[in-house]
């Protein structure tokens, strides 16, 4: 399974979480296997909110296989998915 966390700075798992999906600069994209022991971690970064809204990050981790985020809160309105 991959799970993805917004982070700022360098990311990674020591980072602290984003307070914001979409503004964060960078993701920790972690690594479960089945039991979900963490068997790796690696970054990604955030696309540009400005280059198409809110679903950049959204496309950007869908494309990555992400499967399930990790966040403390997604902007003040709904985005369509």
């Amino acid at each position: 399974m991959r799970i993805a966390v917004p982070a700022n700075a360098a990311g990674g798992l020591d980072a602290k979480r984003s307070d914001h999906f979409v503004r964060c600069d960078i993701f920790t994209m972690i690594e479960c296997d089945e039991p979900k022991a963490i068997t790796g971690a690696t970054t990604m970064q955030n696309g540009h909110h400005e280059a198409g809204g809110c679903m950049v990050p959204v496309k950007t981790l869908l494309n990555a296989g992400v499967e399930t985020i990790i966040v403390g809160g997604i902007g003040q309105g709904l985005c369509a998915v």
